[in-house]
């Protein structure tokens, strides 16, 4: 087994900056074949003011000053694992918004240059699904459906609050193969025939 810590640096996000970082664990059988695994985390940092302006003064109106606003940075977690069969399964724990989708995009992007014959999106574990997130997931979408690999795109865990209401508000869930869970995914895929010889 390998295990590998790759650092992606500090990336800025709104007024803050994230830092995010990536595990990639191999597990090999004595073929040399087997599953391997990758933990993608994006962790907020300190976050600054504006532009590193000063926060401004009392007005003589008799209120406090306003303080410059400051997002909140919440921490996401993506473990990839791909199979034998061709099947890559990412799952992501957290919140899906403009500040951690990008660490989603590059993940998708790595995955999908892999060509997988089925990639699997657990969203169980989403606690809020913003619309760079559904963004992301339609990119993802839509980049398979141009691709000439028949690689096919599945989500599960979207039975939950946080997740099936903003696919149904935009109604994207027709746009994607639905399972309640990763099992049940895995379980319709094993039961496709497989390709023509």
């Amino acid at each position: 087994m390998t295990d590998v810590m790759v650092s992606r640096g500090s990336t800025g996000a709104g007024h803050g900056r994230q830092l995010a970082s990536r595990r990639v664990t191999a597990r090999m059988d004595r073929e040399g074949t087997g599953e391997r695994r990758e933990t993608w985390t994006m962790e907020p940092a300190e976050h600054t003011p504006m532009n590193d302006a000063e926060p401004p003064t009392p007005s003589g109106d008799g209120l406090e000053p306003t303080s410059w606003p400051s997002a909140t940075v919440a921490p996401m977690e993506l473990s990839v694992s791909h199979h034998e069969s061709g099947v890559s399964v990412i799952e992501i724990v957290g919140e899906l918004d403009a500040l951690t989708t990008p660490l989603l995009d590059e993940c998708l992007s790595e995955q999908l240059d892999e060509h997988p014959t089925h990639l699997v999106i657990d969203l169980a574990e989403v606690t809020f699904l913003g619309s760079s997130g559904l963004a992301a997931l339609v990119r993802c979408s839509r980049t398979l459906e141009a691709s000439e690999s028949g690689s096919v795109l599945h989500l599960t865990g979207a039975t939950h609050r946080a997740v099936r209401r903003p696919l149904e508000l935009v109604g994207l869930l027709p746009l994607f193969s639905i399972h309640a869970t990763q099992d049940d995914a895995l379980a319709h895929i094993a039961s496709e025939p497989g390709p023509a010889t």
